[in-house]
């Protein structure tokens, strides 16, 4: 027992050796590469959840409109056409002046 206590005083007695302080800057740039990469590991995979939530919203929006402004023209397409087929019909015959006369 009383090597135990020994050691025990040789312990206590002995210098503190303490490592160097260090400054606040010191220890922010020797954490800052790995807290960045383990902030690029953390929000990567929310940031490609942000961007495919956003494209498929535009995408959605996109066809909506899409399908608005076709309804809108439909009408306009088919009297264009209709237009058309008219025109194709009572096409100028060569030399005349003007629409051939139906009546």
């Amino acid at each position: 027992m009383s090597n135990l206590s020994q050691a025990v005083q040789q312990f206590a007695t002995r210098p503190s050796e303490y490592p160097p302080t260090l400054s606040v800057d010191e220890i922010l740039k020797a954490v800052e590469p790995h807290l960045i990469q383990a902030m690029r590991n953390d929000l990567a995979p929310v940031l490609e959840e942000v961007h495919a939530q956003i494209h498929n919203h535009l995408n959605e929006h996109g066809n909506r409109i899409f399908s608005v402004v076709l309804e809108k023209v439909d009408g306009t397409v088919k009297a264009v056409d209709g237009l058309t087929r008219w025109a194709e019909k009572h096409n100028r015959q060569p030399g005349s002046r003007g629409l051939q006369n139906t009546s």
